[in-house]
């Protein structure tokens, strides 16, 4: 079996790495599917934060092969009565709670997806504990589908799977566009849910616009970060097609003491403003 033939398996957390919870759940997956290849897609999505997991799954996904299989575990809400699930979509495999964490990656396909509830002890470790479903189900569930177990293997069809209610960004044309901080990555970098097509929508290709933050501070569009100038704002479209604000060689979060839901706006740059 050669390397590309290997299954694949890509993990999604708000653990970290401070405590064994990572490493013990790779150990559950290569005692069931010992050629697995795993992959940390991210460990530091910020505790709890169902969305920003939803958008790197769906940011990331499409840039891996068919079969692969990606395990989320983003779990506020594990011990209650949540339910989890196992879904195949474009070719891929997803692994979870039934908390939203899917959601983008429903909402980026047109295809529906097949999904099915995880009710079958089968698949789980022997003793399921009430706090580290990522260990006890979803780990082993991951595994089973990776190494060629049949979706319906693992429970009935679900058909109402849990969906975020995302608030897009509000587009006014030809006067600006109204968004949102949605989250940060490691370098300060503040992620907003306006994208290049909604700039496009709202005011035509190349219109000259600017980002105003909440307290009325205004930045430029720039092409790079390298076009940023250190230690000032700016704003740019980032590789996901995002808007996104940035200090040049900065931190803009701590910096400029911007906050998750912070609003922004994009206006029209017109002649003498």
């Amino acid at each position: 079996m050669t390397d590309q033939e290997l299954p694949l398996v890509t993990l999604t957390t708000d653990f970290g790495y401070k405590d064994p919870f990572v490493g013990t759940m790779k150990g559950v997956i290569l005692g069931i599917c010992p050629q697995a290849r795993i992959v940390d897609l991210v460990h530091e999505v910020e505790s709890q934060d169902i969305g920003r997991a939803s958008r790197i799954l769906a940011d990331a996904y499409r840039f891996f092969p068919e079969g692969t299989v990606h395990m989320a575990v983003v779990d506020p809400g594990v011990g209650t009565r949540r339910r989890a699930l196992a879904m195949k979509s474009g070719g891929q495999g997803f692994v979870g709670p039934d908390n939203g964490i899917f959601t983008d990656v429903i909402r980026s396909r047109e295809e529906e997806p097949t999904i099915h509830a995880l009710v079958n002890p089968r698949y789980f470790l022997p003793r399921v504990s009430r706090t580290f479903h990522g260990r006890d189900v979803f780990a082993p569930v991951a595994a089973w589908l990776a190494a060629g177990t049949r979706i319906e293997e693992f429970g009935p069809p679900l058909s109402d799977p849990i969906l975020l209610e995302h608030e897009g960004p509000r587009l006014v044309p030809d006067e600006r566009v109204i968004g949102r901080i949605m989250g940060f990555d490691r370098f300060g970098n503040a992620e907003t849910n306006i994208t290049a097509k909604d700039l496009v929508k709202a005011f035509g290709e190349k219109v000259p616009v600017a980002l105003y933050l909440s307290h009325g501070e205004r930045l430029s569009l720039v092409g790079s970060y390298s076009e940023g100038e250190p230690g000032k704002g700016a704003a740019l479209v980032n590789s996901w097609d995002r808007l996104e604000v940035f200090i040049g060689r900065g931190n803009a979060r701590e910096k400029m003491g911007l906050e998750l839901g912070e609003q922004v706006q994009i206006k029209r740059i017109r002649a003498g403003s």
